[in-house]
């Protein structure tokens, strides 16, 4: 039997056009690109909808409390082109600046010690996408801690002794009146204070005068000895640059200035003379603030600015009375002259009037100042004074009052008979927050035993808290650091 097996159909050719390698080579580019086109419009649309990071927030918590004009700073990721709207809380006064990448926040007057500020930044907005950001930074400041002498019979002594017969140094702190002593010396003239350091000038009870280095971090002290028959008067210090200083006084010899770098004590960083333009005899001298400048008073009141250094010659000041003190904050200071006060200003070299609200409801006379602010635009300034009303047949002193006095108007902070104390002096705070009043037992006219006065049993320091007109606490002792 047969098997046939059946036809295959007919096979259909079909044409077909074969590629070169060049050929096939381009279509492959040209896909890769459009597929590379693509995506790359897709990235720069998403990158351009993305908004700036924030990188980095800048400041410093206790440069914001001491000076006017200081920063906080936002560091973004990218150019920045709007600055948003900007809010500060609790509320005080700023204003903003853009500066490429960095947002910046700056405060015209200092800040509050012992506050929680939050500083917010919304839609903040880059220069090279369209996204919009909210930049946020919270700080603390520090609290104000405050400095004082206290004297041996009145410093806290052991079982039913009255005191220790050494004077002390006490550090307090405002926030909760929490206090340390610091310091012990047989008899201490008076102290300064860098904030890492106090510098006290002591008399040992053989009659040996020298200068104690305190360092407050760990209580490790130096101890820089004076020449024979000299004394060191009118310690200051200027903490940024970590110098202080004092005049050496050595009776028969004119007045030398002599300053020291905290950072090396074996010897003097400068000691200035005649040939650097100081005067043979000094009534008062300061360390411009933040920097190593010096106001420097002649007994003839002829103030100068001297460049330790000797980069700048002594530049004149004028003649004045008396200074008062650098307006917190500020390149400027007050000084007094019988026919009223001025501000000096560093800066622009001027001295212009001191301008002050009346006060016609309060008796007495005007005594001690301190200024507290100058508006930038002129008008009058914000300060404390203090009045004395005297006997008028006598002239005795009967009762002391220190006043607020603002554009707002005149208060009263302290009103007491002369025989709790005399009114010794008015000091601020570096950010002018807090006012400390000097009150010292009536021991004699102003001109006598001023040293004795300075550390007398029951000195007290009333604390006063300027922005809120509120009594803050009474510390124990005087000579405030505050007041050098």
């Amino acid at each position: 039997m047969s098997s046939s097996v059946p036809a295959s159909p007919p096979s259909r050719s079909t044409k077909r056009t074969q590629r070169t390698p060049a050929q096939r080579y381009r279509r492959l580019v040209v896909a890769t690109f459009s597929v590379l086109v693509l995506l790359l419009g897709g990235l720069t649309l998403a990158n351009f909808g993305l908004a700036p990071a924030l990188e980095q927030a800048r400041f410093d918590a206790t440069t914001l409390t001491q000076s006017r004009g200081q920063t906080v700073e936002f560091q973004a990721n990218q150019p920045l082109a709007e600055a948003g709207t900007i809010t500060v809380k609790p509320e005080t006064a700023f204003t903003t600046s853009l500066d490429d990448r960095t947002l910046v926040v700056t405060f015209p007057e200092p800040l509050l010690s012992d506050t929680d500020y939050t500083i917010t930044a919304s839609d903040v907005g880059g220069s090279q996408t369209f996204g919009r950001a909210t930049f946020e930074t919270s700080f603390s400041t520090p609290g104000s801690e405050i400095l004082t002498l206290i004297d041996g019979a009145s410093a806290p002594g052991t079982g039913t002794e009255s005191g220790t017969g050494r004077d002390t140094i006490r550090r307090t702190l405002l926030t909760d009146a929490s206090h340390e002593d610091i310091l012990e010396a047989d008899s201490i003239d008076e102290f300064v204070s860098t904030g890492q350091l106090v510098i006290a000038a002591v008399t040992s009870d053989s009659g040996i005068r020298s200068l104690i280095v305190h360092r407050l971090r760990d209580g490790y002290e130096e101890r820089v000895r004076l020449p024979a028959g000299s004394s060191a008067v009118q310690l200051r210090s200027s903490p940024t640059t970590n110098l202080f200083g004092f005049v050496q006084r050595t009776p028969g010899a004119s007045d030398t200035l002599t300053l020291y770098d905290t950072t090396d004590l074996t010897q003097p960083q400068y000691v200035l003379g005649a040939t650097e333009g100081i005067p043979e005899s000094m009534l008062e001298w300061r360390f411009v603030p933040n920097t190593s400048q010096l106001i420097v008073q002649s007994d003839k009141q002829a103030l100068s600015l001297i460049d330790p250094a000797g980069a700048q010659p002594p530049l004149p000041l004028g003649l004045h009375a008396d200074i008062r003190a650098f307006i917190p904050g500020t390149l400027s200071f007050a000084v007094s002259d019988p026919t009223g006060g001025s501000i000096v200003n560093l800066q622009t070299g001027e001295t212009t009037p001191l301008e002050a609200i009346a006060n016609p409801g309060a008796a007495g006379e005007p005594d001690r100042l301190a200024v507290v602010s100058v508006p930038e635009g002129g008008g009058p300034a914000s300060l404390v004074e203090s009045r004395v009303v005297r006997d008028p047949a006598t002239f005795a002193d009967l009762r002391y009052a220190v006043y607020s006095l603002t554009p707002d108007g005149a208060r009263m902070l302290y009103d007491r008979p002369a025989s709790s104390g005399e009114v010794r002096s008015l000091c601020l705070s570096d950010n002018g927050q807090y006012l400390a009043i000097d009150v010292r037992p009536n021991i004699g006219d102003a001109d006598t035993a001023a040293s004795e006065a300075a550390t007398a049993p029951g000195a007290q320091t009333l604390i006063t808290d300027l922005r809120t007109q509120k009594d803050v606490g009474v510390i124990e002792g005087a000579s405030a650091d505050w007041c050098l």
